[in-house]
């Protein structure tokens, strides 16, 4: 069953942020349809909009048990699973996640956080770098990266990254300051609070980017 057979009424409650009212509907359609992965994987994503993480995870590794192709319940459960702070079960979903679609640079992505939140930094960095390889303008894994290795101390290839970063995205003021975060570690002070000052331009409000 696909998820084509889902009621619209619960469809169009979940495009329209009805989450409690899509929730509804879509476990009244799984008593009748529990073999509907994609009814599943929608009930999953209502839960979690509702903040209800644990019943989130329960409708995700259900719809991952039906069908053992759905990528996204796969990505979806490790995301949770990281929520709830069960790091051991992201990572495992990430890397089912990552064996059904190897190329895929959200899989690989999905993989790399739960590697970093298990305190395996070099083999993070490395799957930052597959996806990075694949789509230079991942922005979330130039952000992760360049967080990472700021981490580990490696200063100047973080500003490397975060320069790459900036570049991308010249208007986000978080990228601009991610960039004199980095520059700040670095000991380029001139350049951070050049890097500082466009943040807080993009950003007149922003008492962090001031307090910088």
């Amino acid at each position: 069953m696909t998820v084509a057979t889902v009621p619209s009424t619960a469809l169009a409650a979940l495009k329209g942020g009805k989450a409690r009212e899509a929730a509804a509907l879509l476990e009244a359609h799984l008593a009748e349809h529990p073999a509907d992965a994609g009814g599943w994987f929608l009930l999953g994503a209502a839960r979690h909009r509702l903040r209800d993480c644990t019943g989130a995870r329960a409708a995700f590794t259900r719809a991952a048990d039906i069908d053992a192709n759905h990528l996204q319940s796969r990505l979806a459960l490790a995301a949770v699973c990281s929520e709830l702070g069960d790091r051991d079960a992201a990572l495992a979903a990430a890397e089912a996640a990552l064996a059904l679609a190897p190329d895929d640079p959200q899989a690989r992505f999905c993989r790399a956080v739960a590697l970093e939140s298990c305190g395996r930094p070099e083999e993070a960095l490395a799957d930052y770098d597959r996806v990075l390889a694949r789509d230079a303008g991942h922005a979330d894994s130039l952000r992760n990266r360049g967080a990472l290795l700021r981490m580990l101390g490696r200063f100047e290839a973080a500003v490397e990254n975060d320069a790459r970063l900036s570049a991308r995205q010249p208007f986000s003021p978080d990228a601009q300051f991610q960039l004199g975060d980095a520059l700040l570690a670095a000991g380029r002070h001139e350049e951070a609070a050049r890097a500082f000052g466009r943040a807080l331009k993009l950003s007149p409000a922003n008492a962090r980017f001031l307090l910088h």
